[in-house]
């Protein structure tokens, strides 16, 4: 039976329209705790004060809050983290037994160095030198905020 009131014919599309809208709002875009490809997303202390946390393939991101309140979109490779993923200063990173761990810190270096892996709170690569040879390099993660490669060996920059 149509509607008797002409009113009713214009509020019930837009009723059912609005009902599907929430309906793929609230059940079609709901994953879980699952990425893309279904892979699990990591717990981790991180998830407290981060937000739109997402996995990509290996790939974790998020925004994360800084120590000024402000947000920084951060990501991290899942796969050399081995302990609790935790937010520092709005990045992401691997922490195990209060050392630093994976969560390879930002820098031009990764550009021109291999075999890169943050072990013993120890950054280490192996390094392209200008001459084109390889050199082994090794800095403190807690002596940069982001890091280069000079001529083979890793330094601040």
């Amino acid at each position: 039976m149509p509607p008797s009131h002409p009113w009713l014919r214009v509020l019930v599309p837009i009723g059912l329209s609005v009902a599907f809208a929430l309906g793929c709002v609230v059940y079609g875009n709901d994953r879980g705790d699952r990425g893309y490809q279904g892979e699990a997303i990591p717990g981790g202390s991180y998830r407290a004060s981060c937000e739109g946390i997402r996995l990509d393939a290996y790939r974790l991101k998020a925004s994360c809050r800084t120590e000024r309140g402000t947000w920084r979109r951060s990501s991290l490779d899942v796969r050399v983290c081995d302990g609790d993923i935790e937010n520092q200063n709005g990045y992401l990173r691997c922490s195990q037994d209060d050392r630093y761990y994976g969560g390879l810190p930002p820098g031009s270096y990764l550009r021109s160095c291999t075999n890169v892996k943050v072990r013993r709170g120890q950054l280490e690569a192996d390094c392209r030198r200008d001459d084109h040879g390889w050199l082994q390099s090794r800095i403190p993660v807690n002596a940069c905020q982001r890091f280069k490669n000079r001529d083979g060996r890793l330094g601040c920059g």
